[in-house]
């Protein structure tokens, strides 16, 4: 039979809400700041010279850039050898929209001009500039036309495609945006062009950049018709293009195994600054103390007023941990590497839905606190223990030193 005895600050009242509160974010916000200092005197310095770590991300790193020229290679993206990435689909909108005004003067045989230095000036068009083909439409000038048209039937990932499929489903051409092309279009043959109006407008807005004209509305309602059709050549390409799945697999294989070896670094630093703060602090305090305890003259009691046993620490901490593990958050937030969070950890489970967990846990341990008439967390409610002030009792054994003192 455990002997019974009672703690020195049973007598004491359960500290204030508020006090307590404060404590609970100095301490939680103590362990974030070690855990960032353990990860970078200790825990980044040994990532780094792992070898099979370095391994990874240099595999991730050419495995990304296989990814990207495949991509490259279905035009719906351009690949930016300089950069090593993928260009926006913006930016190719508008490379797009450019030629796609050039082609509707080509054919109108209106000329087409630019503003140089604010002067309109007279610029040639010829074939090459635009989307027409001198084979027959059998190498497409467009990016849409090309991988719609050529593309995703040579390489098995839609059936072939007429220039009237593509007119009509992806540009949608005898339909919602049959307003952009002449009476005459002809849906079967015909490359896209815009009519003389919509053609007028549009070089408006890109020499002069008129806002809140017909031109701008044209101009974005132009990238939205390429990035629609993008979207869906992409989405082709996702699950039916098998080299690119291939290689996605790989990048996927690589940075999965790159991003456990950070995330596990995060959590043992996370671990270490745990302990720190509530192991080696009220260790060196005594009682239980943590650097917030010891600062607003607190003490753990337990319920039954006898002295808090391991067993009531151990049970508090590890329940206290799950609620603040939350925290290593913070680490790839300030590092600019939440991407490493979105990895499968361990089986499906990535970081993000730990922490996403342990959010949960942490804001029903606040509701418990501020709704207990105890003042208790989870974590103390869970040990059997609950928090007092004792900051008289302090102020009296001052007192007593100092008359013994004398």
């Amino acid at each position: 039979m455990i002997k019974k005895v009672f703690s020195d600050y049973a007598d004491r009242k359960n500290a204030r809400k508020g006090r307590r509160f404060v404590v609970l974010l100095i301490d939680f916000f103590t362990t974030v700041i070690f855990s960032f200092l353990i990860f970078g005197v200790l825990s980044y310095p040994v990532l780094s010279n792992l070898s099979f770590v370095e391994e990874y991300s240099t595999n991730a790193t050419k495995q990304g850039e296989e990814l990207y020229l495949l991509v490259g290679s279905t035009r719906l993206q351009t690949y930016d050898k300089e950069s090593s990435s993928l260009v926006k689909v913006e930016k190719d909108g508008k490379n797009y929209i450019t030629s796609l005004l050039k082609t509707s003067f080509f054919k109108s045989g209106e000329d087409y001009y630019e503003l140089v230095d604010n002067k309109k000036v007279k610029k040639e068009v010829s074939e090459s500039d635009t989307f027409l083909s001198s084979k027959d439409n059998d190498s497409p000038k467009d990016n849409l036309s090309y991988y719609f048209l050529s593309f995703s039937s040579e390489n098995g990932i839609h059936e072939v495609r007429t220039r009237k499929d593509f007119n009509s489903s992806i540009l949608k051409l005898d339909g919602d945006n049959k307003d952009l092309v002449t009476a005459d279009f002809d849906i079967s043959q015909d490359v896209f062009y815009l009519n003389s109006q919509n053609s007028n407008d549009l070089i408006s807005y890109l020499n002069y950049g008129e806002t809140g004209k017909s031109g701008e509305t044209l101009y974005n309602r132009l990238l939205d018709i390429y990035a629609s059709g993008v979207n869906v050549g992409i989405k082709e390409v996702e699950t039916s293009y098998q080299p690119y799945k291939d290689a996605l697999a790989l990048l996927q294989q690589y940075s999965g195994s790159y991003a456990r070896c950070f995330d596990v670094a995060f959590i043992l630093s996370y671990l270490l600054g745990f302990l720190i703060v509530y192991l080696v602090f009220p260790l060196c305090f005594k009682n239980g103390k943590t650097i917030g305890y010891k600062f607003f003259s607190m003490a753990l009691v337990r319920n039954d007023l006898d002295k808090p046993r391991f067993v009531n620490y151990l049970i508090k901490y590890l329940v206290l941990f799950v609620a603040e593990f939350c925290g290593v958050f913070f680490l790839p937030l300030f590092l600019g590497r939440l991407n490493l969070m979105s990895f499968s950890l361990v089986g499906s489970v990535t970081m993000f839905q730990l922490l996403f967990f342990s959010l949960m846990i942490a804001l029903v341990s606040l509701v418990f606190f501020f709704v207990s008439k105890d003042n208790q967390t989870l974590s103390e409610f869970a040990s059997l223990t609950y928090t007092v002030d004792i900051t008289e009792h302090e102020d009296r054994l001052e007192e007593g030193k100092t008359i013994f003192g004398e």
